[in-house]
Formats: C-alpha cells, structure tokens, sequence
C-alpha cells in the first residue's frame, strides 16, 4: 500500500487571455485525494499580485486551499508568476471546475488540475508543509548550481517529489533531469513571441531522497523563470474528534 502515481485530471491545459480568471473544463478527482492546480500567468504591464484558487467540487472538511507562488519581473518589465495550489477532495467529490484568479487583467492565464491518491486505508497524500520551495531567476535553474529548485531537506523513498517551472517568452520544451529520472506530465505552452508567450512544465519523481531539481532549457533572454517543488507524503487521513460515549445504569 502505497502513495499512486500522480496523474492529470483533464486531456488538455486550459488558457485565457486578455482576462482576470481562468476555469478549467469539468474534471472528477477521486475520493480523498490531493488535488493540485498548477497555474502560470503572465503580464507586461503590472505586478500580478497573488492568485487565489477555487473549485466547485466536494472538499475535505475545514479544508480551503493552499499554496506556493512567486512572481519575477524580467528584464524587459514582463512578468511571469507560478503557482501550485492543492486540497483534499470529500469522500464524494463529485465531477466539477477549479477557477485561478488574478488581482489584473492578466495577459495570460494557463492552468490544469492534477491530482495523486493513497491505496493504503485510512490514509491520504498530503503536502509536507516545511518542505517546500519557490525559486526566480533570469538563468536556467541547472543542475549543480546556485538556480536549482532546491527542497530545504531530503525526502523518504516512499514520498513524491511534484515541481514545476514556467518562463516567460520560451518557445520549446522545459525539461527537467534531476532528480532520479523525473517524469514530465504535461506542459503548458501558448502566446505570441515578445508579448504574451510562455511555457510551463511539470514533473515527478519518487523513490529520491535528493533535493535538487532542475530545468535546462528554460529561456535566458530578457527571461523570467519561476517554479518551485514540493514533498507528498502519506499520513493518515483526517477527520472529526472521536465521540465520547457513556453508559449510564438506572
């Protein structure tokens, strides 16, 4: 019994343009899981600010979402931001949309729901919170040096490593080699050259204990790279206080 592999929840990533919100199209999480959503925006003209996240399916009780952002204005007043939402989904999520938005009118707007489960009773993925990290820079985040998406401590074998990297004006593939042998589940890309364009990429990995994670082709031109990582692991599944019972005697 173990964390699953992680997985898409839509055929395709879902853009807007020119708007302050993006909705992805009707998606089916499975029961508990940890739900992600990946976003990336970009804009030439104001600070995008931080993005919230919601959905209109069934979650975890006492659960909103939570996440990790961050923002670098490149070198040509272009903006790009990277964000990484996630929640626990109810024991009947139901089929439903998530919504990104922004405090602008965005240039663009990319996002995708992804989710990973547990096969072990009682338990669910969860994110380890004190091992998470965002990272910016102008230079590709490369192996070895000062730029990677580095995890402030190693993970155990059994936990997933989920990480992503955006950039603003990158017209190929964003590809990550570390650590492990990382799996690439989907990349985000679209816009118009030296106004709106840029690509995003998400990976995976387990069985690691390395915290250093890479991109190798991001754009290094007037660029603006964004991304960071996180640590899933198991734990057992929340839910409410036992209640006490008494028996009384008459």
């Amino acid at each position: 019994m173990a964390l699953q592999t992680p997985t898409a929840l839509d055929s395709a990533f879902t853009a807007a343009t020119a708007t302050t919100s993006v909705t992805s199209g009707s998606v089916s999480p499975t029961a508990s899981s940890l739900l992600f959503v990946v976003a990336t925006v970009t804009d030439d003209a104001a600070t995008i600010g931080t993005l919230t996240c919601s959905g209109t399916h069934s979650y975890a009780a006492g659960e909103s979402w939570s996440s990790i952002q961050i923002e670098l204005n490149g070198a040509t007043s272009h903006r790009e931001r990277w964000a990484l939402f996630w929640i626990h989904t109810a024991a009947s999520p139901g089929a439903g949309t998530v919504t990104v938005t922004s405090g602008i009118t965005a240039d663009r707007l990319h996002i995708r729901p992804l989710q990973i489960t547990s096969n072990t009773g009682g338990s669910w993925p969860s994110v380890n919170l004190s091992n998470t990290v965002t990272k910016s820079g102008t230079a590709n985040f490369i192996s070895t040096e000062s730029g990677d998406i580095i995890l402030p401590s190693a993970s155990a074998t059994t936990s997933y490593h989920i990480w992503g990297g955006a950039s603003w004006d990158e017209s190929g593939a964003v590809t990550s080699t570390i650590p492990g042998t990382p799996v690439e589940m989907f990349e985000m890309a679209g816009g118009s050259a030296g106004a709106d364009r840029q690509n995003a990429a998400i990976y995976y990995v387990t069985g690691s204990t390395a915290t250093n994670h890479d991109f190798s082709s991001l754009a290094t031109v007037n660029a603006a790279n964004v991304g960071g990582a996180v640590e899933v692991i198991e734990e057992v599944m929340a839910g409410p206080a036992p209640v006490a019972v008494f028996n009384r005697w008459c």
